[in-house]
């Protein structure tokens, strides 16, 4: 009688759905996710069942597998679903059935075992377009250059998203040159204050943008004006202003830029309020006109000026935003950095006083938008039976391990290939009694006088029968065995009388 735990392996092992795990992930900002990508990280795995044919009890049959080298990976004995381990790269998944199964057993586990190497999305995974991210924490590339994520991973890409923004126009920048592109609307806004000028790190350098011929936008409006420049660093003065921070980099090599076109509040934001009107305290100033002073980033400047200039390498772009709020600026396409260098000054007339002043000098990096891209694991759960996870793809044998028992049954099939491949793969095993010749009391295949000795000492009460060798010692099939089926198999052997040639 086949026990009731293996009928009911049998009954419930069935085709395994598909589950996307973790559930409730947390991502940057508390927002959701952009995209769902479903992937699959995990190593190649195996659901198998060990079933019982006619009349067969598998209930004290103990069974091994063993790959090509004949080293046992597991044993396993047919009552329970108990797997006895052998291989320390292999996980008993015979009990996970759920992400929370698998949660739950993962704690317990080492990375080494469950760690899988992932392809890493190089626009995505790699500065300056993006990051993978495991919860709140960067996803470190390990030594070999590989990424390894598991299945209870929460996962995810934080990276520029070229679907959120315009290309309008592309170039490619000779090498050693700096390039200005001022807007067209310089000719018309008022604005006469906003300049560039570069300083050289060393001395050696030679450039043509230097104090001596400081650019002031409203000459060069509509026009983008190269000029020449050494290769080296620079630092950066904007309307005659400069930190150490501010600098460029001029090569030699050509590189390339693409136009964009993007929201202002999008890629510079809490600066300005919907309107493009930034608002500022007018404490600093002496003396003070009033409690805050308006700029109106895209309007006519006649008594506030807000001048800006956006940096990415050696290109400048002196734009103003549009009504609808957007702003257009070269971007290099390798780096993918730009940066906001901005102050203000006003020159205003009250109570016929004039009052002038400046500040608020600053420079803000660009944050182009960003998408996230959420990691959906997809696993094939086992429904029942045994599981082995993180086998090596290779070529495996199911064995009976008792002697008398491999003797007594076959298996319906017994080797098992395992493919490098992440579905789940599965095997259908069935125990089947051998046919047994009538006589042959060891079961090896022949009526010899071995089987007189072990018949002998059985009748005699000295030695015992195993597995199913009391129904071929029955040679008269009495339904016993006694003295005379001692007799029939030694006369067979003799050659005196030949017991019948039949199989049970």
């Amino acid at each position: 009688m086949i026990m009731k735990k293996i009928a009911m392996l049998a009954l419930t092992m069935a085709a395994a759905v598909l589950s996307a795990i973790p559930a409730g992930a947390e991502y940057i900002d508390g927002r959701k996710p952009d995209y769902y990508t479903d992937i699959r990280v995990n190593k190649p795995y195996l659901n198998f069942r060990v079933k019982a044919g006619e009349d067969v009890d598998i209930s004290n049959m103990k069974f091994a597998i063993s790959n090509s080298a004949g080293e046992k990976v597991a044993t396993f004995t047919g009552a329970d679903d108990t797997m006895n381990i052998l291989d320390s790269n292999v996980l008993d998944f015979s009990n996970i059935h759920s992400a929370e199964d698998l949660k739950s057993y993962y704690y317990y586990l080492n990375d080494s075992k469950l760690s899988d190497p992932y392809t890493l999305d190089n626009k995505k995974a790699n500065y300056p377009w993006g990051d993978l991210y495991n919860g709140d924490n960067y996803k470190h590339i390990d030594s070999d250059g590989k990424c390894y994520i598991r299945p209870d991973d929460n996962c995810y890409y934080y990276y520029i998203d070229p679907k959120k923004y315009e290309v309008v126009d592309t170039m490619t920048l000779p090498a050693n040159t700096v390039l200005v592109d001022v807007s067209s609307e310089y000719a018309t806004n008022g604005n006469t204050i906003g300049s560039l000028n570069l300083d050289a790190f060393k001395d050696t350098q030679k450039y043509e943008l230097d104090y001596d011929n400081i650019m002031y936008y409203y000459h060069y409006a509509g026009k983008r004006v190269t000029y020449k420049a050494d290769t080296g660093f620079y630092s950066v003065f904007h309307n005659n202003v400069s930190s150490n921070r501010d600098n460029c980099e001029v090569t030699n090599k050509p590189v390339k830029y693409s136009r964009i076109r993007v929201k202002f509040n999008e890629v510079f934001p809490d600066l300005a309020d919907d309107d493009l009107i930034i608002t500022t305290n007018n404490d600093f100033y002496n003396p003070p006109v009033s409690p805050t002073l308006k700029y109106n980033m895209r309007g006519v400047q006649k008594d506030t000026y807000f001048t800006a200039v956006y940096q990415s390498g050696p290109v400048f772009t002196a734009s103003i935003p549009d009504k609808d709020g957007y702003i257009e600026f070269w971007l290099n396409d390798e780096t993918m950095e730009t940066v906001l260098y901005h102050n203000y000054y006003y020159h205003i007339e009250k109570n016929g006083k004039v009052y002038a002043g400046s500040g608020g000098d600053g420079r803000k990096e660009g944050q182009l938008p960003r998408s996230i891209e959420a990691l959906r694991y997809k696993f094939e759960y086992p429904k029942g039976a045994y599981c082995l996870y993180g086998l090596k793809p290779d070529t495996y044998k199911l064995s009976i391990e008792d002697v008398g028992d491999s003797r007594d049954y076959r298996l319906s099939h017994s080797d098992i290939v395992i493919t490098d491949t992440k579905d789940i793969q599965k095997a259908d095993i069935t125990v089947n009694k051998r046919p047994l010749l009538l006589g042959d009391v060891n079961r090896d295949g022949a009526i010899d006088v071995t089987d007189i000795s072990i018949i002998a000492g059985y009748v005699k009460g000295i030695k015992k029968l195993d597995g199913r060798s009391p129904f071929t010692a029955d040679c008269n099939q009495s339904g016993g065995v006694n003295i005379t089926d001692v007799a029939a198999i030694a006369a067979h052997v003799k050659g005196y009388k030949n017991i019948p040639r039949k199989y049970i």
